[in-house]
């Protein structure tokens, strides 16, 4: 398969339906960090891909994290200025930022985030690997022949998974592949 490429799968009594399979070798997956700038608000790095992953945090228990590159204008989604956190790096190992009661640890090979709640670990990047020691996706990774990105993020059992902007069906989009594309229909930048 090839990824984004609809597939046909069939269900019982002859009801088709389409689902989109992402093959993890068209991805390049994003490793180890080199950090190259650290403010008092967070750090920027440079990954195993070349891409350039930005961290700050903008409060107690509010971090940012951005990966790839940053060419298109700042249209003011994020109003909220960086504040000072605590920033560690750890030799070949995950750089720390501390805001408040909250904690990120980013970092690895390959690329991983942990984000904790007073010392409790609350989400996370998938740790399920096959035997070879990868996971069967990259916890965030680019396609190799286009600017397309993926993340893929453990969650508890029975977890719900909410948002992932106007989609139909259920409320909880657990257990689904929501493939998002943004496209403006009437071609006005708006």
């Amino acid at each position: 398969t090839r990824p984004g490429v609809p597939n046909r799968a069939t269900r019982a009594e002859g009801e088709v339906t389409m689902a989109i399979l992402i093959d993890p070798a068209a991805y390049l997956r994003i490793d180890a960090l080199q950090a190259f700038g650290t403010s008092p608000s967070g750090a920027s790095f440079a990954t195993s891909t070349g891409d350039i992953l930005e961290v700050s945090c903008h409060g107690p228990g509010i971090f940012r994290v951005r990966l790839g590159p940053n060419t298109r204008p700042d249209y003011g989604i994020v109003v909220g200025r960086a504040k000072p956190c605590t920033v560690e790096h750890a030799r070949d190992r995950a750089s720390t930022f501390v805001a408040g009661d909250a904690t990120l640890e980013i970092g690895g090979a390959p690329l991983r985030l942990v984000l904790s709640w007073k010392g409790k670990p609350v989400f996370g990047s998938i740790t399920d690997e096959h035997q070879r020691g990868w996971t069967r996706l990259p916890a965030f990774g680019r396609l190799r022949s286009a600017a397309q990105w993926t993340a893929a993020f453990a969650l508890e059992s029975g977890a719900a998974v909410y948002g992932l902007g106007e989609k139909f069906g259920p409320l909880n989009k657990r257990g689904q592949l929501v493939h998002s594309q943004v496209d403006d229909a009437l071609g006005v930048n708006t």
